[in-house]
């Protein structure tokens, strides 16, 4: 049986390839969350005719907590995924 090559891929170089990629899908779902937020007070405002008021700083909370489990759950992966020896990583293979 012929053994393949597969090239290294080391976890700095998958950093600063998709690290700009990593931050902008987390910052593109943290604002796409406020926004769906943002009309969802807006419409339950217009149904019970009630006020609201939406304050900055829980959107920025929302933005950072979006960013931050983002940019965690996409490196974390890739880095324990780095450190693994690829011929260990295709045996257990499912």
């Amino acid at each position: 049986m012929a053994r393949q090559n597969f090239p290294d891929l080391d976890f700095e170089v998958v950093q600063r390839g998709h690290g700009g990629a990593i931050w902008l899908v987390a910052i593109l779902g943290g604002a796409l969350g406020v926004l769906l937020g943002v009309v969802i007070a807006l419409v339950v405002t217009f149904l019970i005719g009630m006020p609201s008021a939406i304050k900055l700083w829980a959107v920025a909370a929302g933005l950072v907590v979006s960013a931050s489990v983002g940019v965690f759950f996409g490196v974390y992966p890739a880095r324990k995924a780095a450190k693994l020896d690829p011929i260990v990583a295709l045996r257990f293979e499912t």
